[in-house]
């Protein structure tokens, strides 16, 4: 009888550890809005000389489409917290793919450049929220021995985005006219409307949830005067090389912006230590391990992002490259950056984080030292 309860017990351990298909399906659908959010942030950047061209706008006002989808992406993702304890998941999820399909209807049909800007904020928006309601649904509802494989999925997802954008925008700027890029896009986010609804489910009650107006409105304005910050330094850099009489106005704009930035981050941070239930648990921070990990990886997007944009950019500015061209040019290894993603996340479940750090760090080091 002993053995009969203990084979029981394997078999439900077995089960337990198995990967539903509602579970993919969810996955899956989160995932689409994710995919295509991010897609779009490096996809537009191939784009941006035809529609600084089209809509006679220079290069520091058509960058606004990327920095601002950035913006809305950054705004938008600390409240899933508070969206995950106040809202089901399913609310959640219609929420996010509305805003999505909202945004690339715009977009398809934009007229001017505001109409396009307001496009995109519709799809950071989206993807905002879209973006931490997947690793949530990984973290909340994968067997505990495949969640480091799933969470590889989901990065792969992010990183298989930005490496395609270029192509594809590259392919869909050379054969066609960009607005339907957007097109393209839309019968994917029906499927996912679709599909999700049907399998993403509830795990744990929601509760009586409530925010503080000041934690975001301090939140939105320290990385909306940050952001300005950056940029009146690079007008303010551009002035100074071109022997600009308006290089020292502009260097003081923007630090009288960095200095409003920082403030509103020192009082998002007192206010959030004193509150009861913060927007962001900055206690977090006082981990050095975290600390150095969140470092690592803000520096990681921050080198990914800067060269999507780059890149491209001078490619088709500086060297009088085509479309195509520019966008090709980051594939092959954006391509195996976002192949590895499930490998290493197979490898974190079997060898722990240790070992598979130390072995990209030192393929990494051999790659420089080979440069060289």
């Amino acid at each position: 009888m002993s053995q009969s309860i203990a084979r029981n017990d394997n078999t439900a351990t077995q089960d337990d550890e198995n990967i539903s298909i509602n579970l993919i399906l969810a996955i899956l659908s989160t995932g689409i809005m994710a995919f295509i959010g991010i897609l779009t942030e490096t996809l537009t950047n191939v784009l941006f000389p035809g529609l600084m061209a089209e809509f006679h706008v220079d290069t520091s006002t058509v960058q606004w489409l990327t920095t601002g989808y950035l913006l809305t992406v950054a705004l938008v993702t600390p409240l899933s917290s508070y969206f995950k304890r106040k809202l089901k998941l399913r609310t959640i999820f219609l929420t996010a793919i509305v805003l999505c399909i909202t945004g690339c209807l715009m977009a398809a049909c934009t007229l001017n450049f505001p109409m396009l800007m307001t496009a995109r904020i519709l799809q950071g928006a989206g993807t905002g929220i879209a973006l931490p309601l997947m690793f949530n649904i990984i973290l909340e509802q994968s067997p505990k021995s495949k969640i480091g494989m799933l969470m590889g999925v989901g990065g792969m997802v992010v990183a298989v985005a930005p490496a395609l954008g270029p192509t594809v925008g590259g392919l869909v700027g050379t054969f066609m006219p960009w607005r339907w890029i957007f097109v393209i896009l839309l019968p994917f986010l029906f499927v996912s409307l679709v599909c999700g609804p049907k399998t993403i489910h509830q795990v744990t009650p929601t509760e009586e949830a409530h925010i503080n107006p000041l934690h975001v409105l301090c939140l939105a304005v320290g990385f909306v005067r940050f952001v300005f910050a950056l940029d009146r330094g690079g007008s303010a850099v551009t002035a100074v090389s071109n022997g600009d009489t308006s290089a020292t106005t502009q260097c003081v704009i923007a630090v009288v912006l960095l200095l409003i930035a920082m403030a509103a981050l020192l009082v998002f941070a007192w206010v959030s230590h004193r509150a009861f239930s913060p927007l962001v648990r900055l206690t977090v921070l006082r981990s050095v391990k975290f600390r150095w990990h969140l470092l690592a990886y803000v520096l990681l997007q921050f080198v990914t992002i800067g060269y999507g944009y780059m890149i491209p950019n001078a490619s088709q500015l500086g060297f009088g490259a085509s479309v195509l061209a520019a966008g090709v040019v980051l594939l092959p290894g954006a391509l195996l950056g976002a192949a590895s993603a499930p490998v290493s996340g197979s490898l974190l479940d079997k060898f722990g984080p240790v070992r598979p750090m130390f072995t990209a760090m030192l393929a990494d080091l051999r790659a420089f030292a080979s440069k060289r």
